[in-house]
């Protein structure tokens, strides 16, 4: 009888025991699941975070490049409008060429009829010198055959008056005869010594106008050749600058789509790793009820002994007692307190609005006040810190503090915690500073309550319905 009782009690004892330190097994495969998948998420949004950044350095490298084709075309317009003026200026130029091309070829014909006409000249006064010199010399060699006469030997052979008047007047013919004569000789040599002179300054002259020409059709060639040069170098290079630009602006427009995609890739993982820090609160917070729950309502049960005596009556018997406790997970109301020591501009809305890190629009699961960086946030109700957590991405660094009865708030984007996961806090105290961390346009502090749904699911809602 005595090992019946002593059986029954150790049954009873172990019954108990697995009821109170039992822990579902389910709860710690969620736990695992929510980790492992909240760890995808961060890994996930690491590769994402760094392919956005080397898409966006790509984009600022071809916006780079943009600039430079942007100088350079501005460059080469310059130089289009230094070469339209230079091509203008050549055409003027080339004007003037031909103008003087044409006043050198009139020159030249002018010359040619000068030096034709003084060649001519020159002929003819080569002969009449050679008629002049042979008549001069006849009566050069007339003198000499006549020997030496006088004129008193004139004057003393003549008979008469009147043949006096006759020698007198042919002696002066011919003495003016040989004057002229030489004369005549004179001026034809002066003259052929000028003309001599003018044909050698008009061969220089035609020579230096042929030069000139020369030259001048030289330089037009040369100018016309630079010209087109000048205007294929820019042709080639404006065909350049607009490939590299068509190249460029289709590379910017491709990075555009992969950033806007990253960037909704990036929205759609920073929300499923809110959700998953969610649910892994939740989980956390359950698991902390069932415990507290299992252990309030447990019945602690002491098994009757029976002592006997050596009559083998029972002496006595302990009677077994019960003890229960009722969870106080109900408030008298559901209005929580201001989460910051001051008031504050609220500037995001719970619900739906357009999304401020791209296009489009998403869920807004709480409320955005302004206030600027180190502003202390206070707990808007007494309760349990669930999660003190400093982060980076998604809530950033955040607390999320559990009031009882499936009642959460989340205090999210902060510069620092002042309380630690576990701890106890009162309505007020301050719990964390704000700031800019996680998924953030600008310092703030996002507010956000969450309470069970009818399947007992942790749901946010709009903290204005009554809870502030």
């Amino acid at each position: 009888m005595k090992i019946k009782e002593i059986s029954r009690m150790a049954l009873c004892l172990l019954f108990v025991l697995s009821i109170v330190f039992a822990v579902p097994a389910t709860g710690a495969d969620e736990m695992e699941d929510a980790n492992r998948r909240y760890n995808e998420l961060e890994e996930q949004l690491k590769q994402t975070q760094q392919a956005y950044r080397d898409t966006q350095r790509k984009k600022e490298g071809d916006e780079a490049s943009l600039k430079l084709l942007q100088a350079e075309s501005d460059n080469l317009e310059k130089q289009l409008v230094i070469l339209t003026e230079k091509n203008d200026s050549l055409n003027g130029k080339i004007s003037d060429t031909n103008l003087e091309i044409q006043k050198l070829s009139a020159q030249i014909q002018n010359v040619n009829r000068q030096i034709s006409q003084n060649t001519q000249r020159k002929t003819q006064l080569e002969v009449e010198i050679d008629q002049t010199t042979d008549l001069l010399a006849q009566r050069l060699r007339a003198n000499y055959m006549a020997g030496s006469t006088s004129w008193l030997e004139i004057f003393i052979n003549v008979g008469s008056v009147q043949d006096y008047l006759t020698r007198t007047e042919l002696f002066a013919r011919l003495v003016e005869s040989d004057r002229l004569l030489i004369e005549s000789l004179d001026e034809q040599a002066q003259e052929l010594s000028n003309l001599n002179q003018s044909l050698e300054k008009d061969k220089e002259e035609i020579v230096s106008a042929e030069n000139q020409e020369t030259a001048a059709k030289s330089l037009l060639v040369s100018q016309q050749t630079e010209l087109k040069e000048s205007m294929a170098q820019l042709s080639v290079k404006q065909k350049e600058i607009q490939t590299n630009w068509s190249r460029t602006l289709e590379s910017m427009k491709s990075l555009d789509k992969n950033s806007d995609a990253l960037k909704v890739q990036e929205a759609r993982i920073n929300a499923e790793m809110e959700q998953a820090e969610v649910e892994i609160a939740r989980i956390i917070a359950e698991r902390k009820r069932i415990e507290e729950e299992r252990t309030r309502t447990t019945t602690t049960q002491t098994p009757s002994v029976a002592v006997t005596t050596g009559e083998g009556a029972t002496a006595g018997t302990k009677a077994p007692t019960t003890t229960s406790t009722t969870a106080n997970n109900s408030s008298d109301s559901k209005k929580m307190g201001y989460p910051l020591e001051q008031k504050a501009s609220i500037t995001s809305y719970f619900g739906p609005r357009k999304n401020p890190f791209g296009a489009g629009s998403n869920y807004h699961t709480g409320i955005d006040f302004a206030v600027g960086m180190g502003t202390p946030v206070i707990a808007t109700g007494d309760g349990t810190v669930i999660v003190a957590r400093v982060g980076f991405i998604g809530y950033g660094t955040y607390v999320l503090i559990d009031h009882g009865g499936g009642l959460f708030t989340l205090y999210a984007h902060g510069s620092s915690v002042l309380v630690n996961s576990g701890a106890k806090v009162v309505k007020g105290q301050r719990i964390m500073l704000s700031g800019s961390s996680g998924r953030s346009t600008g310092p703030h502090l996002h507010y956000e309550v969450r309470v069970p749904n009818s399947a007992g699911v942790s749901v946010a809602v709009d903290p204005l319905n009554g809870y502030l």
